[in-house]
């Protein structure tokens, strides 16, 4: 490449720490290092967050989530929706036949009931909140979180043990505990 190929600054090109560089690989640095830099900054940042709560509400935090009828929104604070809730447990401990006399056809997903089963029972115990399901895939445990999911639902974790097959009302271990150790760790830091 002779001195009129050479790249011109600006043509794409971005003079960095006295050597020529593409600006997209510029660009790309800058966002790696932004991104590591906000990764870094994390633990800081929740600190500092809960910090301005508590001089806020003058409450100190527990790492707590707050329960249903506590939420942050006005409606989970008047527990609003709280009476939908209990329609569909009566809902789902109904007879699977109609008042009519036919019998209406009832399939059998326990995985995606126990989910749900999960999913509102979190609900009524830490408030309401988009859950996901998470991947089917292998998981690490810490015993120690499963042994307060057990301590926080005995009754619930007890009826699971119990079956022999899988129920629409089981605790989904991957599911429970996810949610649990996420919302463990997000404050803890």
């Amino acid at each position: 490449m002779g001195l009129t190929d050479a790249p011109h600054i600006g043509d794409g090109w971005e003079l960095r720490g006295g050597i020529v560089v593409d600006a997209r690989d510029a660009f790309l640095a800058d966002w790696i290092a932004d991104t590591k830099r906000k990764q870094h900054s994390l633990p800081h940042d929740l600190t500092l967050s809960v910090e301005r709560w508590e001089d806020r509400t003058g409450q100190t935090w527990t790492g707590q989530v707050p329960a249903v009828g506590r939420g942050v929104f006005p409606w989970e604070k008047a527990g609003v929706f709280q009476h939908l809730d209990d329609s569909l447990d009566r809902i789902e401990d109904q007879s699977p036949f109609r008042p009519d006399g036919q019998q209406r056809r009832r399939l059998l997903d326990t995985f995606g009931d126990s989910l749900k089963h999960v999913n509102r029972l979190y609900n009524k115990r830490f408030g309401y909140t988009a859950r996901k399901v998470i991947a089917h895939m292998p998981h690490f445990m810490r015993k120690s979180v499963l042994q307060r999911l057990a301590a926080e639902f005995p009754d619930e974790w007890e009826a699971t043990a119990s079956h022999k097959l899988r129920s629409g009302t089981d605790m989904q271990y991957a599911f429970a505990y996810m949610y649990v150790a996420m919302a463990s760790i997000a404050y803890r830091h």
